[in-house]
């Protein structure tokens, strides 16, 4: 075979495209080494395509994956750097977020929830010292409503 599948990295998501890109081409060959080899191997990579292949959604659901990823990949390009971002993220973020719901909801009902901030409102718990928080650290950035939570939490 001139093709061989690619390592997926947990860590890393910004190579996970060319991942999926990898594996839907070489899908059609796991399928057919999986229904034809006899004696069935015993090993677990073996069980877990197996498994995989009895999902008639396989491939949808990894063309999803591939549409999700090449969306996330130019905001995490952007964001994996050594430069003081956090300031911009918010933005980013919001558009982001937006962007993706309106690929699985109507893009009325996300135009709604976003211009009403429903979809952006965080738990009232990660909140509960905001106002203290806010006096030591007046930050006039978007950011800072999301970056605070954490910086509470950890002090």
């Amino acid at each position: 075979s001139t093709k061989f599948a690619k390592k997926f990295c947990s860590h890393r998501w910004v190579e996970n495209v060319i991942v999926v890109e990898r594996a839907l081409e070489i899908l059609p060959y796991f399928r057919q080494y999986v229904t034809s080899v006899e004696p069935k191997p015993t090993v677990t990579s073996f069980d877990t395509l197996e498994q995989a292949f009895k999902d008639i959604f396989l491939e949808s659901k990894m063309e999803f994956f591939k549409t999700m990823a090449l969306h996330l990949e130019p905001f995490l390009r952007k964001f994996q750097t050594p430069l003081p971002m956090s300031p911009f993220i918010f933005d980013e973020i919001s558009s982001l977020h937006g962007a993706l719901l309106r690929r699985i909801l109507k893009s009325s009902i996300v135009d709604e929830a976003m211009t009403n901030n429903r979809l952006l409102e965080l738990p009232k718990i990660l909140f509960s010292n905001f106002d203290q928080a806010f006096k030591k650290k007046p930050i006039k950035f978007p950011a800072y409503s999301c970056i605070i939570c954490t910086e509470t939490i950890r002090n």
